[in-house]
């Protein structure tokens, strides 16, 4: 049979309650709860029949044979207790009259210090290691942050996702919500909520010129370049893109699944992928044409929004998928007229031909043959489209870079 601290930590556990829920709970320290589950101490009855209500099990659930023997023989002490102090009582009442204030002192000295937890939003202004002291500053000028001394307290140290750190992983100017006494100065909890963001990932390029970039104009004024910016969305050029925002209290992330297209028969030189940050370009990995993977970069940036009491940090993770897709090589139009004699045949090369391609001032109909190189040989599909109608064909530029466009009949 397990024993009760074994128990009360299973059975918080499938309650899904914290220690400091269960503090709350019985009007304990979180301290007190952590003791029980480590089997230093053992609640009291009045606490086992709380326990027992809190976490929805009857109280033989919690309590095991050696458990009930210690119960038992606490109990006894604590009526033994009781028993002298009603005989003590009477000599003081009988004193009262004298010394009035022997009651009083005696009284409050049996009083169980209720501990006045506050909540306060802060940065961290110094970790001192060696000592094992952190040092708390707050935008509020007049409200006096205590220190906190890791020889002196129990408590939990969280980062944003709720995982338990050390305080040597406390950074200055990280932004921390911590829960203390004011009138003992002892700590309950401290929750990173936020951290300085040191070098702030923005985006990502594909490039094929193999040519060095020192800042981000040179990417916009050098062709051969597919560019993905998250908060600029006038400049993402021809880029597929899906997008997922997490957003919490104290958690803000968002992951780009970025895909980029291109030809492999059109590709002559390496392809790279950068990362463009706050610092500048960094030039990360060559594209793996036989077999290119998925590549993810992580990071995070610092948003603008500045609240002291929200988190100002985006994690950001951006997944580039590299994808084969044929292009055209040329396009045949045959165009017909109502009386269905051909009157015009055209061949398009180029995107330029696609675009500014127009009509015959007596077509009614043509056909389209679409030629495409692959890997493996030639392929021509063809297509029937009436005067006003349009198809979706696959250019490539002469980098590799593929993309759609619209072949319009009109």
């Amino acid at each position: 049979m397990n024993t009760i601290n074994e128990n009360i930590r299973r059975l918080r556990d499938i309650k899904g309650m914290t220690q400091q829920e269960i503090a709350d709970g019985l009007y304990v320290t979180r301290q007190c709860v952590s003791r029980w589950e480590q089997g230093k101490t053992i609640p009291d009855i009045k606490s086992i029949e709380r326990l027992a209500t809190l976490l929805d099990c009857s109280i033989n659930d919690l309590i095991d044979n050696d458990s009930v023997k210690s119960i038992a023989i606490e109990q006894a002490i604590s009526n033994k207790k009781k028993a002298r102090y009603r005989w003590v009582s009477i000599v003081i009442s009988i004193l009262a009259i004298s010394i009035p204030i022997v009651g009083y002192i005696n009284s409050k000295r049996n009083e169980e210090y209720v501990p006045a937890i506050q909540t306060e939003y802060a940065y961290i202004k110094e970790v001192d290691n060696e000592n094992g002291k952190v040092y708390f500053s707050t935008t509020l000028t007049d409200l006096e942050l205590p220190v906190f001394s890791v020889h002196t307290s129990d408590v939990e140290i969280l980062d944003n996702r709720d995982n338990i750190i050390n305080y040597v992983d406390l950074k200055v100017d990280d932004k921390v919500r911590i829960r203390y006494d004011p009138n003992t100065n002892e700590f309950y909890k401290i929750k990173v909520i936020d951290s300085k963001v040191h070098s702030s990932l923005l985006g990502i390029f594909v490039s094929y010129t193999g040519e060095d970039y020192n800042n981000i104009n040179d990417l916009y004024e050098k062709w051969g370049v597919k560019l993905f910016i998250a908060d600029d969305v006038a400049n993402r050029t021809n880029l597929e893109y899906d997008v997922e925002f997490i957003l919490e209290d104290i958690y803000r992330a968002e992951v780009y699944d970025i895909y980029v297209y291109i030809n492999e028969l059109k590709i002559i030189n390496d392809l790279e992928i950068g990362l463009i940050t706050s610092e500048g370009i960094e030039m990360v990995d060559i594209v793996d044409l036989k077999n290119p993977p998925i590549y993810t970069y992580s990071g995070e940036y610092e948003d603008d929004y500045n609240n002291f009491f929200t988190v100002n940090s985006v994690d950001v993770t951006y997944k580039v998928h590299i994808n084969y897709k044929f292009s055209y090589s040329s396009i045949e139009v045959y165009e017909y007229d109502k009386n269905n004699q051909l009157i015009k045949e055209s061949t398009l090369y180029t995107y330029d031909d696609v675009l500014f391609f127009s009509a015959h001032e007596d077509g009614l109909y043509c056909k389209v043959k679409i030629n495409s190189t692959y890997s493996n040989g030639n392929k021509s599909l063809v297509h029937e489209l009436l005067l006003g109608e349009n198809i979706y064909v696959i250019n490539v530029d002469s980098y590799g870079f593929v993309y759609e466009s619209w072949l319009r009949y009109e």
